[in-house]
This record gives C-alpha cells, sequence and structure tokens, in this order.
C-alpha cells in the first residue's frame, strides 16, 4: 500500500440489525452469568463422562448443530440444545451442566443419531452425564431440582421388586412419598380406574419368574 493510500476500515453498526426474529431464543441460566471463567471449569470431567457407560462418543462431536435442528423438544422447549450440552461437557462447566434441568428433558427419540454425521449418539452420552450427575448428588456435591431422576427411580424400583411394571405402586412411590403430591394422585385415578376396568393394570403386583435374572442385572449396576 502506498504512502498516499488510506487505511479503510469498515465498521458495521450491528444495532441497525433487525433481531425480531431471535425472541423466542432466551437465555439458559448459564449463558446470563457471562463469560466463562476457566479457573471454574473442570478439565477432567470429559473424561470423567467417557468412563461412564455410554459417554464414550462426547469427544466426537464437532458442534455443526445438526442434533439441535433435528431436535423435537426444542418444539417445545426452546431452550433445550444438545449441541451446548455437549459443549459444557467438553468445556468443563461440571457444576452448571450437572445442576441443569435441560439434562433431564431428552426423549432419546434417536433423531439426533440417525443424522448426525459422527455418529454420535447423544441419548447414551447425556446418559453418562445424568450418571455423573446421580454420583454427585449422593454426595452432596449439587442439588438437583428436576423431578425426573425421582421418577426414574420409582420406575426402576417397580422392575426391581416385580420385574415388570406396576403402575399403582409406580403413582404411590412418585406421587404420594416422594412429592406428597395427593392431588396429583386423585387426578389419576379416574383414568386408573378405566384402565383396571379394561384389564389394563392390576390392582395387585405379581412378579416375574425370572427374578433372579432381574436380581443380577441391578447388581451389575451397583458395581458400574
Amino acid at each position: 500500500m502506498g504512502s498516499s493510500e488510506k487505511d479503510v476500515t469498515t465498521v458495521i453498526d450491528v444495532t441497525k440489525f433487525d433481531t425480531s426474529d431471535y425472541k423466542s431464543v432466551r437465555k439458559s441460566p448459564q449463558s446470563a452469568k457471562g463469560p466463562i471463567k476457566a479457573w471454574e471449569t473442570d478439565p477432567n470431567f470429559k473424561y470423567e463422562v467417557q468412563r461412564q457407560p455410554g459417554g464414550k462418543d462426547l469427544l466426537y462431536c464437532y458442534q455443526c448443530s445438526t442434533c439441535t435442528l433435528s431436535c423435537p423438544i426444542r418444539e417445545i422447549n426452546p431452550d433445550f440444545n444438545p449441541r451446548k450440552i455437549i459443549e459444557m461437557a467438553v468445556l468443563g462447566m461440571k457444576k452448571e451442566i450437572l445442576e441443569s434441568e435441560e439434562i433431564w428433558i431428552c426423549a432419546s427419540c434417536q433423531a439426533c443419531y440417525e443424522r448426525c454425521p459422527q455418529n454420535v449418539k447423544f441419548s447414551e452420552v447425556i446418559g453418562a452425564i445424568k450418571q455423573v450427575a446421580m454420583k454427585e448428588a449422593r454426595k452432596g456435591n449439587i442439588e438437583i431440582t428436576s423431578k425426573k431422576p425421582g421418577f426414574d427411580g420409582s420406575f426402576m424400583s417397580m422392575i426391581e421388586r416385580f420385574g415388570r411394571m406396576y403402575e399403582p405402586g409406580l403413582l404411590m412411590d412418585f406421587l404420594l412419598l416422594k412429592n406428597k403430591d395427593l392431588n396429583g394422585l386423585f387426578g389419576y385415578m379416574p383414568l386408573g380406574i378405566n384402565m383396571f376396568k379394561k384389564g389394563k393394570i392390576a390392582f395387585f403386583p405379581s412378579k416375574i419368574k425370572g427374578m433372579d435374572c432381574i436380581k443380577n442385572i441391578f447388581e451389575k449396576l451397583e458395581e458400574v
């Protein structure tokens, strides 16, 4: 460039852009906190997730957002972002992601996996993240506010005790014993009565024949 030429810098006034299309994009609790502080992250968190069953694909993600664009949960909850969940895990934002309610609302529909160019099984990765969350909650390191783990626990309790689903027991355990929700319990009674009349559910539980196999499965789960 000659000395007589001027160095011209283009300045774009971003305040002139129309951002009305982005009103539906709400800030999550993580983004509202501002920039990520490296000294507050856990660089080993991604490896901890990878050590869990289903977590091996975590680092294969290259953040293309195909999963997020494919996710049906986004239709009802714009805050749910599979790509961002993986990004937070890789960056070591352990406490933020483990205490987030978003990790509990994946429907495991596999739409993201079917379209992922890296074949990342997101439902399994998020399952690994949830396993870490449950372990940290039992240690008292984090607080889980979502009711989904409680429901999952009640569901698994029925399988462990009877080898099959016992719907009245599930509702009693989850709504009454864990949440003290009498209104919710009574709200399901009309549906339960109709299903009982049609032979869809049993009034009393019964166990399957292979309870020894069920017991062995749960013993193996305790070792993981």
